[in-house]
């Protein structure tokens, strides 16, 4: 490619990029994150091409493609985005940080943060990368965590219900079930080797407050899993079921505690979000022949803010005709004098024809 010279390096693809036309500049970005086979045996060097990769991504999204041929900058991303759409430069980036992510698992010493942040920018800017979960789901599997761990299970979730690969994802949840099940019986054998004098006899309180201590520790890893009330809903009832499968009744026991919870959670904010609005069954008919579902909140949301913004323009609109000070005032204070003014012409010139009129009757021999 005959990249340009700039004084950051001798050949800068980013400056470079902008003397290619648009629909090549896009190309050569896709080829460049699509070359995943190769690449991620590549090690450190395949995780430079996808940061760089990213990072071009995002300078064509901002800048757009040759502004000195286009026009200005905010003209050529007009244009990208018109002719590429913006959505699909966030899933290349997307893409890239997926990648970034498998490169550094595949590595000898994988830094399991650094891949989770890495899925976590993947996710934020595409929330249905499935590979993007799988992988963040793996990161949070070296790290070995409790929490980390539970993380991993609502990823996997998420992953399986937006189609990723079914048997790499039931491999790794049963491996991450397995590791769960795992802890509480080598914490239980390590105890049991202990002299008894040496361990202290744990009160009820002691064990409420651990079992309340777990349970904030689950509800910090749903929470960070980026997932939304529904979709912890729907993960904790699947690790119920899970672990009733697998005979783990203290942990179904804290998963049924999950559900509740997001359960009354879910209940509490609809609960609110209903007493704002109400509607009756006139108004639901008449709702859904204009495609309207008022059982749906994002619904009744949008149907809230459009009333009040009809409501605030009618309250404005009047408010102009009374102030003077505003345009519309000063335009309706106007209109009201040449009015009174015309009213004032007509009403003399009449007055003068029935003089006239008159002076005439009089005159008349």
């Amino acid at each position: 490619l005959p990249f340009r010279a700039h004084a950051c390096c001798r050949s800068c693809i980013a400056c470079s990029l902008r003397w290619f036309p648009l629909g090549l500049a896009i190309a050569l970005l896709e080829l460049l994150a699509s070359a995943a086979p190769c690449a991620v045996l590549l090690g450190q060097d395949a995780v430079d091409k996808y940061a760089r990769a990213a990072g071009l991504f995002h300078y064509v999204q901002q800048t757009g493609n040759n502004p000195g041929g286009h026009g200005s900058i905010d003209d050529a991303y007009l244009r990208l985005v018109t002719v590429e759409g913006e959505t699909s430069v966030c899933a290349l980036r997307a893409t890239c940080y997926s990648n970034i992510a498998q490169c550094i698992l595949r590595q000898a010493k994988p830094d399991c943060r650094a891949a989770r942040r890495a899925c976590d920018e993947a996710l934020l800017l595409d929330p249905a990368n499935a590979k993007a979960l799988y992988r963040r789901a793996l990161a949070c599997e070296g790290l070995g965590e409790q929490g980390a761990l539970e993380a991993a299970l609502g990823d996997l979730a998420r992953a399986d219900a937006l189609g990723a690969g079914r048997a790499a994802v039931e491999s790794a949840r049963r491996r991450i079930s397995a590791e769960l099940q795992q802890r509480p019986r080598a914490r239980a054998r390590q105890c049991s080797r202990s002299p008894a004098s040496t361990q202290p006899h744990e009160t009820t309180g002691d064990a409420g407050e651990r079992a309340a201590a777990a349970e904030r520790q689950a509800a910090a890893a749903r929470a960070a899993s980026g997932a939304d009330i529904r979709q912890q809903l729907e993960d904790a009832s699947r690790l119920r079921e899970a672990c009733l499968v697998q005979g783990r009744e203290d942990d179904a026991r804290d998963a049924e505690r999950a559900v509740a919870a997001c359960r009354a959670r879910l209940e509490e904010r609809e609960g609110r979000e209903l007493d704002v609005f109400r509607p009756s069954e006139p108004q639901r008919r008449e709702a859904r022949s204009f495609g309207i579902d008022l059982d749906d909140l994002e619904a009744r949301r949008r149907l809230d803010r459009v009333m009040w913004d009809v409501h605030r323009a009618t309250e404005l609109e009047e408010w102009d005709e009374r102030e003077p000070s505003r345009p519309a005032g000063r335009r309706a204070a106007i209109a009201r004098f040449w009015d009174a003014v015309y009213l004032a012409v007509a009403s003399t010139a009449l007055l003068w024809v029935l003089l006239v009129l008159r002076w005439r009757q009089r005159g008349a021999p």
